[in-house]
Formats: C-alpha cells, structure tokens, sequence
C-alpha cells in the first residue's frame, strides 16, 4: 500500500472487528530501527489517550513516519502494531520469568522467589502505561486454541514446569501439571488484578499474592523438596 496522504485511518474499525495482517519483519539494521520507533510511538499514544483513541495517522505522525513506511512493515495497519507491540510485551514478559525462574535458583528462599517473580513483573507494568489496554486487547484477539499469545503462554508455562522440577525433584509426574498451572494462573491473575488498582491498595495486593504463593509452595516443598535440604 501506497501513501497517499488519506485519512482514511481515522475511522478505522474497532481492532477486534478486523482480520490483522502480520507484521513483516525488517531484514536491515534501518528497518528494525523503523519498526521500533513505530511501536515506541503507538505504545506513547495508547499509554497517553487509551488503545480506541489512537489512530494509525497518529502513530505515523508521531513516529515521524510516512504512511507508506508504516503500511509497509505493518500491512494490517492499527491492529498489526498492536499485535507486534503485544509480542514485544511478551517477549519482555518471558525474559522476566526466565531470569526470575533459572534452575540454578532452586534454593533460593520462597520469599525472595516470589517476590523476585510478582514485583518483577508488577513494576515492567507499572513502568508501561500502555501494556493493559494492549495486553487485554491481545487477549480478546488472539488468546484462543492455536492464537498468537498461545505460544507465549506456552513457553511460560514450560519456564513454570522447569523450575518446579528442580525445585521438587520428588514430585508425582501426575501433579506437576496442576501445580505449574495453578502456579502460573495464581501469580499473572493477581498480578493483572494488581494493575487495575492504585497506590497502597496495589501493594496489599502484591504482598498478599507473594505470602500465599509462599504458603502453596510450603507444604509441597516439605512433602516434595531435595531430601538433602
């Protein structure tokens, strides 16, 4: 697609009415540098105005791109920056967990696990405004069975599941499952429910999330833990 110069941009269809194009990945250093400072842009403006305000001209404008240039890495327009600004989120959110969740840290005291894992990922959301408009609109879009954010969650489930063998290297097989998911869907529900709150309440959240991890995993690291230990 051409740039033509329209507006057409500015009544674009809500991002869960259309069929999004696929971001094109950039093969030169110029273009991987284009790519970023779009998704810069879009992530200023959704964290400034909210997700429905911002328009596909804006992000251009404010990227201090041509509408050509934009259309070009992203065919789909408005919903192909959000998907990719989606998947620069969880990529981030994946290295956290990998850093928070390495093996080499299956001594570490609970208390310093969990708070590594929750406030590691509660202050990456705190310092992007702009992540649970997109994240929530990822999941409306693409969190269905074979979707886009399966795969994250995928690799992030499997990140739980690693360390939690090495952590409790005498658990049954037949309740490892349960316990990773359990794990993961305990630690990102609270955390989500923790950004949708303010100051002291979002804090009380966080603590609360952290002591009763630390109070699920106890028992089971007793009955399940290194008999060395």
């Amino acid at each position: 697609m051409t740039d033509t110069g329209s507006t057409v941009e500015d009544a674009e269809l809500p991002v869960e009415g259309v069929a999004t194009k696929s971001p094109r990945l950039p093969q030169q250093h110029r273009g991987l540098k284009r790519v970023e400072q779009i998704l810069d842009a879009a992530e200023s403006l959704i964290g400034e105005l909210g997700i429905e305000s911002v328009t596909t001209n804006a992000i251009a404008e404010h990227a201090g791109s041509s509408m050509g240039s934009l259309y070009h890495f992203f065919p789909g327009g408005k919903d192909a920056v959000i998907e990719a600004l989606g998947r620069r989120y969880m990529e981030h959110m994946r290295a956290l967990n990998a850093q928070a969740l390495d093996v080499s840290l299956a001594r570490l005291p609970l208390r310093d696990l969990f708070r590594g894992i929750v406030m590691g990922m509660a202050d990456f959301i705190a310092a992007t405004p702009a992540f649970p408009a997109v994240h929530d609109t990822m999941i409306r879009v693409h969190c269905l069975p074979n979707g886009k954010l399966v795969e994250y969650e995928d690799a992030i489930l499997n990140q739980v599941r690693t360390y939690i063998c090495a952590r409790l290297p005498r658990l049954p097989k037949e309740r490892l499952e349960t316990i990773t998911k359990v794990s993961f869907q305990s630690v990102s529900g609270g955390v989500d429910l923790s950004t949708r709150l303010g100051g002291a309440e979002r804090q009380a959240v966080l603590d609360e999330l952290q002591e009763m991890m630390v109070c699920y995993m106890e028992p089971l690291e007793r009955e399940f833990g290194p008999l060395d230990k």
